[in-house]
């Protein structure tokens, strides 16, 4: 009944739960484009170590604090929205060129 029960877990852990993550990857990178797809790993990385001093006890140095918030200052980067850019200046109308035969005098017809 155990190896049963192991291979079910193996086969929901396989299926479900990374089939959904690939899932969900693959809708990031369609819709935000595959540097918002990179910040998700860089996210699970924030929360293991959170939920590691939180729920473990781990210790949580300088050098984890400041990676944490590189992490985070670096996806705020990432994720944030481009300024709208300025409309552009309309040029001024250029005359066309006039021909040289138009260009005479034309009060000089008899």
């Amino acid at each position: 009944m155990d190896m049963v029960f192991a291979r079910l877990a193996l086969v929901v852990l396989g299926v479900v739960c990374t089939g959904f993550a690939v899932l969900l990857n693959t809708v990031i990178i369609t819709k935000d484009g595959p540097a918002a797809s990179a910040t998700v790993v860089y996210l699970m990385t924030v929360v293991s170590v959170v939920l590691g001093g939180l729920v473990l006890g781990e210790p949580l140095g300088g050098s984890v604090i400041a990676g944490t918030a590189a992490v985070l200052g670096a996806t705020v980067l990432l994720r944030r929205k481009p300024a709208p850019a300025a409309p552009a200046a309309v040029p001024a109308p250029v005359p066309a060129a006039v021909p040289a035969r138009a260009r005479r005098n034309v009060s000089a017809r008899p």
